[in-house]
């Protein structure tokens, strides 16, 4: 007997302006530009930058290109650390770790391993180094107990090299034979190599080698406290640079220690030093004001002057002609071509993309022109990033002025702010001493507002007959404590500690919602409160919306005006149907993914529209107005570029990338309610008939289980099943009968055919 099912349904006409209609991604990186530099360095006519990712610049450090490469377990580009570049021959070697040659390149982008023959048997690699003459490894040998130094100098054969390596002789070799690492430079057509002997500590002995690494010379530097971590020969006089400062040649051939002389003016000088012009330059604390400066001498280092107008922390030093490229801890990478008396940050294309400890912080609001979020320069403090546009580019505002930009950042979160603009006003909290700073001036200026810090978690504050409230949750923990203040959050006084003990019938603290506090047990039992957990309503108690008990709420969505409440099942660890409920579980909406073949990562709620990433294999964005029926593919404009997550503000979605910040618009869906009578139609397979999977068109809530018979009536095994699809490519060719089984045990059955 045929079944039909009457249901009366909301139907929901989606109006979207058609003016919209056109995905246009906007850049809204800039002002946003700089990261946290770990190396800088020339090679064939550009600046490679090395920060956890890997950059290059061919106009002199004006901007940056991200760099992708194909490494050698792989056969697409992807963002992959390449920490040092060497050039050999007419090959790059190249390595995840400074100091090594794991990898051999034609183009810096496909990566091959670096494979050499005649290498020691029982030894550990310890380092290496690679210049267009030779290729220098060191070892450990395990049975001698010693260092040993291998070199070859032949042409690279094939995508690997291929290189046969042989040992210098004992008696040439680097007269150090502890288990150490060796760092190697080349310098004026001669090759450099120094000792760490622990993780600060360096030998006092440093040796060079004038036949690319055959032979080496030992010269002993007693006299240099903490030992030789590099040498420079700059202007035809030799440097040595000790882990705390820099030292010179002295008349008698001892190094002498550099100081700015009987006048004072520098506290110390840090280890940084290169040429410029007729001067050498490096960076020291300036006495009296105790700020970083640059400091130069036109002697040899026997006396110092202040050097320009800096006044920035430098962790590295490059000169191009007139030009000065500084690696700075605070702003990235700046340059002065007027002798150090301006200084520009030049990091455009270079960007730090939040981590998942950071993200949560880095929020964004938009307030008609003003926008408002934080750095994302990991060292940039004391600061917040104001929008003039609407949230398309960026400039820095101090918060507290006396401080600066301090230069010493201390602690992760350490004068690192995060911002929230709330319907009580605009407040920065600094998330390492929880102070809070109010503006009264759109985001000018910021004063001290007070010792605590509540407005950066708005969710979990609420105002109830002239009283702000605060509940305070410490995640994982057995804290729940709900605060109040009569002065806007100025001063905290605390309210409840036993409201942990108030939960209803077993329940965990699931949400707080606009002043409602709502309760969660085991057994699916949803209560709420309305007088912070004094007294409990029963609201629901809901069923599985499928057969699968391996799930978990992923996302509990308070963007508007009701609480919808994710839920996923799990299979292998991964996320395998995803259905949503904006009534507490009552119903449930099966919402089925854009693709089987992708991997699915974060969700965002805008304006009525849902939007999901894909993960893997390939970064895409979707968007949907009718809950999953129909997904819209707009990552036209993102393409290859790797998104980390969504931030929605104001109209606009934005997604944070590797490369930098984007935003979509995203208009307000208009909703119209009409009640229609609706026969739903039977379930629908297809293909028909089918080779592999089979999809399931489904208009009723989520699939319990599907079982599959043959003509005789026997069960078969079928493949991977979720709520809209199931495989069969196990099945012989025939004629077969699928029955799908829903919650309240209640079914309907299809006939299909496997080809």
């Amino acid at each position: 007997m045929k079944r039909y099912f009457f249901l009366i349904i909301i139907s929901l006409i989606c109006l979207i302006s058609t003016s919209y209609s056109d995905v246009q991604w906007e850049d809204c990186t800039d002002g946003l530009w700089g990261n946290s530099i770990q190396r800088i360095y020339f090679l064939d006519n550009e600046i490679e930058m090395y920060t956890g990712y890997s950059y290059s610049s061919n106009d002199s450090g004006k901007s940056w290109v991200l760099r992708k490469y194909i490494p050698p377990s792989s056969n697409r580009e992807k963002y992959y650390p390449i920490a040092s570049i060497y050039k050999y021959k007419n090959r790059y070697i190249m390595s995840q770790l400074d100091y090594r040659v794991d990898y051999i390149s034609e183009d810096k982008k496909t990566l091959y391993g670096n494979k050499t023959y005649g290498g020691p048997t029982s030894a550990i690699f310890m380092n290496g180094f690679a210049c267009d003459s030779s290729i220098i490894l060191r070892f450990y040998d395990t049975t001698a107990k010693k260092m040993i130094t291998y070199i070859t100098q032949d042409e690279p054969q094939g995508n690997e090299g291929n290189f046969h390596i042989v040992p210098i002789p004992a008696e040439n070799d680097i007269n150090y034979p502890d288990y150490r690492y060796t760092n190697f430079y080349e310098i004026d057509g001669k090759i450099y190599a120094t000792i760490c002997t622990s993780n600060q500590g360096y030998s006092d002995k440093y040796f060079y080698s004038t036949d690319w690494g055959w032979s080496w010379n030992e010269v002993r530097a007693s006299e240099v406290y903490g030992g030789v971590k590099e040498v420079k020969y700059i202007n035809g006089k030799y440097y040595i640079i000790s882990p705390t400062t820099i030292w010179r040649e002295g008349e008698d051939g001892k190094y002498v220690m550099c100081e700015d002389g009987e006048d004072g003016k520098f506290d110390c000088l840090y280890p940084i030093l290169v040429g410029y012009k007729d001067k050498i330059i490096s960076t020291g604390l300036e006495t009296g004001t105790h700020k970083y400066v640059l400091a130069s001498s036109t002697d040899g280092g026997k006396t110092w002057e202040r050097f320009g107008t800096s006044e920035f922390r430098v962790n590295q030093l490059l000169t191009i002609g007139d030009k000065i490229i500084a690696s700075t801890l605070t702003f990235g990478v700046m340059t002065s071509t007027d002798d150090g008396q301006t200084w520009v940050e030049s990091n455009k294309g270079c960007y730090y993309s939040p981590s998942s400890f950071d993200e949560p912080w880095m929020k964004i609001y938009i307030d008609g022109d003003y926008a408002y979020t934080v750095p994302r320069n990991y060292y940039l403090r004391n600061t917040i990033m104001k929008s003039y546009d609407g949230g398309r580019s960026w400039v820095k505002k101090l918060v507290d002025t006396s401080l600066g930009y301090p230069q010493n950042p201390g602690k992760t979160t350490d004068n690192k702010y995060t911002i929230s603009l709330t319907i009580w006003g605009l407040y920065a909290i600094n998330r390492g001493n929880n102070t809070t700073y109010k503006s009264y001036d759109n985001g000018e200026t910021w004063q001290f507002y007070s010792n605590g810090a509540i407005f950066h978690d708005r969710y979990n504050i609420y105002e109830r007959n002239d009283t702000l409230f605060y509940f305070y949750p410490l995640p994982y923990e057995s804290i729940k404590w709900i605060y109040y203040s009569l002065d806007t959050g100025r001063t905290l006084i605390l309210y409840d500690t036993t409201y942990k003990y108030k939960l209803p019938d077993n329940c965990w603290h699931f949400v707080l919602d606009d002043g409602v506090y709502y309760a969660l047990n085991n057994a699916h039992k949803f209560y709420k409160s309305t007088d912070e957990g004094n007294n409990w309503e029963f609201i629901n108690q809901f069923t599985l919306p499928c057969a699968d008990t391996n799930t978990r709420i992923f996302w509990i969505d308070l963007e508007n005006e009701e609480v919808k409440i994710f839920l996923s099942t799990l299979k292998n660890g991964n996320v395998d149907s995803v259905f949503m409920s904006d009534n507490f579980g009552k119903n449930w909406k099966f919402i089925p993914y854009p693709s089987d073949t992708l991997y699915y990562g974060g969700w965002a709620d805008l304006n009525g529209s849902l939007y999901l990433r894909s993960s893997s294999p390939e970064t895409r964005v979707f968007k949907t107005t009718d809950a999953g029926t129909n997904w819209e593919d707009i990552t036209s404009g993102l393409e290859g570029k790797n998104i980390a997550d969504f931030l929605p503000a104001g109209d606009y979605l934005y997604v944070s990338a590797t490369e930098g910040l984007y935003r979509i618009y995203s208009p307000p869906v208009s909703v119209k309610e009409s009640k229609t009578e609706e026969i739903i139609l039977p379930i629908e397979l297809y293909p028909h008939p089918a080779r592999d999977i089979i999809y399931i068109k489904n208009d009723y809530w989520g699939i319990s289980e599907v079982k599959v018979y043959d003509m005789l009536g026997r069960e078969c095994s079928v493949g991977r099943f979720n709520v809209n699809q199931f495989d069969v490519s196990n099945l012989q060719s025939g004629v077969y009968i699928a029955k799908f089984i829903f919650p309240g045990n209640w079914s309907i059955i299809k006939k299909f055919v496997k080809m």
